[in-house]
């Protein structure tokens, strides 16, 4: 798996100029593909556990017995096809914003303003593939969804707590 600092596609957006379409298309191919993998490990890695809780104000999730440090990503809302990035979220703790913003990132690599702007219209499936990006970006191991009723909040796992 890559870092975006050590990332072929991600370094090559050194310019100044936004990446073309198929450079994009190139690494959101790629940000899927490895979030794919990511994720049959995180998935082997909790098993059948079914119980869950995250707290956005020390940002971990509990899953069964595991424990990992997590960072909020976005909603989607199903109803209104539309996706707002934690960073942009003011019911949001000022911790979980702040470590959200690190998302934004992927403006500076792509120079596509989707990932400057707090919210946007959104399908279900263009809200995993901004996900699949912001895991690359954050470096991060997986993701988890917090489904609640409408909306679905998606969570950046990083490592595990002890």
């Amino acid at each position: 798996m890559h870092s975006v600092d050590n990332c072929p596609l991600c370094s090559a957006s050194g310019k100044t100029d936004a990446m073309t379409d198929d450079e994009f298309a190139a690494l959101q191919e790629h940000c899927e593909s490895e979030l794919v993998q990511k994720q049959a490990s995180f998935i082997k890695q909790i098993g059948n556990s079914g119980s869950w809780h995250y707290d956005l104000d020390t940002s971990t999730l509990t899953v069964g017995t595991h424990r990992f440090r997590i960072t909020a990503i976005g909603t989607h809302s199903a109803s209104m096809d539309t996706w707002l990035w934690a960073w942009a979220n003011d019911s949001f703790p000022d911790r979980a914003r702040a470590a959200a913003s690190e998302v934004q990132r992927l403006f500076q690599i792509t120079g596509f303003r989707v990932f400057e702007t707090p919210g946007i219209d959104a399908s279900r499936a263009d809200a995993n593939v901004l996900t699949a990006m912001a895991v690359h970006v954050l470096a991060a191991d997986g993701i988890f969804k917090a489904l609640d009723d409408d909306r679905t909040l998606f969570l950046a796992v990083h490592e595990a707590i002890p």
